[in-house]
């Protein structure tokens, strides 16, 4: 036990008189404001401004996400989303006003006549999910006056504005249509999509910046196909960012008619021009996929082949277009197989009961049988669940990764848990027709999560939002690599698209009860292994944080549960103590120089998050460092670390002066057991 929770515990059961604890009611439920009038009140703290606080916390610096309400008096900040590491916040400070620097109106500017949607993405989110600005362009002849004396326009240029927060980002450029030709008639605009990272370095006020296109690629595909298989009548050909997924390429004309003699063998051949990652990284550049996609989801499989490794299995060319052949076995596209199934409740199952189970099913394929080894091809279908248990869908062959979401309300009021299987589709002797049915997916009852948070002086907190999110969003399932290597190892388009990015449960969500007790009921289990028959294959595990938020005003700090597994089916997180809180208090404002006091942000939403690495250790300071997923990082070393997520552990709004208080925890312990 620690030092904090024995002197908590001695302040309940020998000085509770001398512990000074304000009970409110709150919709009829007892709320504990924490108070004080003497340090004495405050066991192991110290009584500050009438609230016991800890001396000094460990979390001495945080990721503040401040974002202005709609309609705010400060022009042009509105929604947007402020990021910033706060430092220095070890102990309680009445001072720590928060500066935001104002918005920054990007002016672009891109040398083509051409009109473009524009998107600015943050190329550091720290682990939250991206805000990203889109806006489009108009044509200009010369720069907007703030730009002019920076930038010179020759001819025609496509200009756009938007606002964005001060920082780095990312840029993407997609041509939005053609132009009128000289005839009149329409005309390509000759220009593919870009990615350009890192380009925008936005600063308060006006940012200026000319972009540059790089000269775009053509490549010269030829699709091998056996003469005698079904043609690939609409089938498309494009060029993908292989992290972000971003279309690179120009629309390819799709593919029609018979494939042609060459070489002894049929080909299809098609041209596709792109944009070449320039920079980036070593995991991106260079690393572009190719992409060929039915005309339909249901009519195929979606086929990604590496640029690099296409180009390499071509003979070499002195000048011209690039030339690409990809792998034989591309053909023929084996044909479907019709799966019948059922999905009961496990444990009727178990007593010789079929209960139906309502819901959805999805299947998500990661690996398709093709007619040869190697070939990176993905699948996904989804059925409706009958109010039978039945189901039907057509899958081609191959592995798959099953998940099945019950229905809200089932026929015997049991509240089931959403689970995921692997499963496999085969095909006899690559017939028509085939149909595999009889399997059954049993799925359990969702998890309980249980447990009673009290304050650091021991007392119940009341009326408490408690949370189970799901901790392992933005990892991958990777088990040929070891633990630390996984997590850092990026999730591109291509391992979202074979099913490796790892299972995801559903949040659940409840409120403690007068004496602190909660319980989240309805919890995905993954594969509640309890004992119980989840049926063959079972790979899912069910991860969360688990989080205990008080009443506002109560002056209690969050408590913070990180990486709860429940695939047992139940956990009991037992007597959880809160810490003493560290408070921060001032002003949401932002600075006008010397033109007198500086305007208030009333009504802004301040969140703090500590920042996790790829093992969910606690980053004191995550300024510069790349994220896991972002391709930039090769691997661990003593010396660097990414950003694998951020652990929500505080959250405020400011009121209607703008002034704000931020109640931190002391400590958190952010790194899974």
């Amino acid at each position: 036990m620690t030092r904090a929770r024995v002197q908590a515990l001695l302040c309940v059961s020998v000085v509770v008189s001398a512990c000074s604890v304000n009970v409110s009611q709150t919709s009829g439920s007892p709320v504990e404001k924490n108070l004080c009038s003497a340090n004495s009140d405050c066991g192991d703290g110290e009584c500050w401004n009438g609230i016991c606080v800890a001396h000094q916390g460990a979390l001495s610096n945080v990721l503040l996400s401040v974002t202005p309400p709609v309609g705010s008096p400060v022009a042009g900040i509105d929604g947007l989303r402020f990021l910033t590491v706060a430092m220095d916040l070890s102990r309680s400070n009445e001072q720590h006003d928060i500066d935001l620097a104002g918005a920054s109106t990007v002016r672009g500017y891109i040398l083509s006549s051409c009109p473009f949607q524009v998107t600015l993405t943050p190329a550091s989110g720290y682990g939250l999910p991206a805000v990203s600005y889109v806006t489009h362009t108009s044509s200009v002849d010369i720069p907007a006056p703030a730009c002019r004396d920076q930038l010179t326009l020759a001819g025609t240029a496509q200009e756009f504005f938007v606002n964005v927060p001060p920082g780095t980002f990312d840029v993407y450029i997609s041509p939005t249509s053609s132009v009128a030709g000289a005839d009149g008639g329409a005309s390509s605009c000759g220009v593919a999509p870009e990615v350009f990272p890192g380009l925008v370095k936005a600063q308060a006020g006006v940012s200026c910046v000319s972009i540059k296109q790089v000269a775009p690629k053509t490549l010269d595909v030829r699709i091998p196909w056996p003469s005698a298989a079904p043609w690939l009548q609409g089938w498309t050909l494009d060029v993908l960012h292989p992290i972000t997924g971003q279309i690179l390429s120009q629309p390819s004309e799709p593919l029609h008619g018979a494939p042609t003699a060459a070489d002894g063998a049929f080909y299809y051949r098609r041209s596709v021009t792109y944009s070449p990652i320039a920079s980036g990284g070593p995991s991106v550049v260079g690393q572009e996929l190719l992409r060929l996609s039915p005309p339909t989801p249901d009519a195929g499989p979606v086929l990604q082949f590496s640029i690099a490794g296409a180009i390499a299995s071509s003979a070499p060319t002195a000048s011209g277009p690039q030339k690409a052949v990809l792998p034989d076995g591309i053909g023929p596209i084996p044909t479907k197989v019709r799966v019948e199934a059922w999905v009961y409740q496990a444990d009727d199952a178990a007593k010789g009961t079929d209960t139906p189970v309502a819901g959805s099913v999805t299947f998500n394929a990661t690996r398709v049988d093709m007619p040869s080894a190697g070939i990176f091809a993905s699948f996904s279908a989804s059925a409706d669940i009958e109010s039978d248990g039945s189901f039907a869908t057509d899958l081609f062959p191959g592995d798959y990764l099953v998940r099945v979401v019950p229905a809200v309300a089932q026929r015997n009021g049991a509240v089931l848990a959403s689970q995921e299987w692997t499963f496999t589709v085969r095909q006899s002797n690559g017939a028509s027709g085939t149909v595999q049915a009889g399997r059954q997916f049993l799925v359990n009852d969702a998890a309980t999560l249980t447990g009673r948070a009290v304050s650091a002086s021991g007392a119940s907190i009341a009326a408490a939002s408690v949370q189970a999110l799901p901790a392992v969003a933005g990892t991958r399932r990777c088990p040929d690599m070891d633990a630390g290597d996984c997590a850092a190892a990026s999730v591109g388009v291509l391992e979202m698209s074979l099913g490796e990015s790892a299972y995801v449960p559903r949040v659940a969500t409840a409120v403690s009860r007068g004496d602190g007790r909660f319980t989240l009921s309805g919890v995905d289990c993954g594969d509640c292994s309890d004992g119980r028959d989840a049926g063959s294959g079972e790979r899912s595990s069910a991860i969360f944080d688990v989080v205990v938020q008080p009443a506002d005003g109560t002056h209690v700090p969050w408590l913070v549960w990180p990486h709860v597994d429940v695939s047992g089916g139940a956990a009991d997180l037992g007597l959880q103590y809160a810490t003493l809180p560290i408070i921060q208090r001032g002003r949401v404002q932002v600075p006008n120089g010397m033109s007198g006091a500086p305007p208030s942000v009333p009504g802004t939403l301040i969140r703090a998050y500590v920042v996790r690495d790829a093992s969910g250790a606690p980053i004191a300071d995550p300024t510069g460092l790349p994220s896991c997923s972002s391709g930039t990082y090769i691997g661990p070393t003593e010396s660097t670390r990414c950003i694998r997520s951020a652990l929500q552990v505080a959250e405020t709004r400011a009121d209607s002066q703008g002034n704000y208080e931020l109640v931190l925890p002391a400590s958190v312990d952010a790194t899974p057991e």
